[in-house]
């Protein structure tokens, strides 16, 4: 899909390994939505550690929807609770104003 959208809930599911981190969001409606994003490997580079998001944490995610319209997400960008947004992508633009999580400066494997 090529339509960014949101969804707001309560983790109730955190699995941050590689190949991709994976994580479920419980939205107000009661449906549980299946994120996934970058890898571990990837965060890692960007300063973003795995203690970021925990199951229990109420957050929004903005991404884009899975194309077979189930409750599945590919979620560039986190809105925590206390206001910090982190972006889980190189060269992805925040989607809300405040504090930023992590860095991209260096994200590949050679430091570039």
């Amino acid at each position: 899909m090529d339509t960014m959208s949101e969804v707001e809930g309560e983790i109730t599911n955190v699995l941050w390994r590689n190949p991709h981190i994976r994580f479920s969001v419980l939205d107000a409606d009661g449906v549980s939505w299946d994120i996934e994003s970058n890898s571990v490997s990837i965060l890692s580079r960007m300063d973003i550690p795995s203690d970021t998001i925990s199951v229990g944490d109420t957050i929004r995610v903005a991404g884009y929807g899975a194309i077979n319209g189930s409750n599945a997400m590919w979620v560039n960008n986190v809105l925590l609770d206390n206001g910090q947004e982190v972006v889980l992508r190189p060269g992805v633009d925040r989607v809300w104003t405040g504090e930023k999580v992590g860095s991209e400066d260096t994200w590949l494997a050679d430091g570039s």
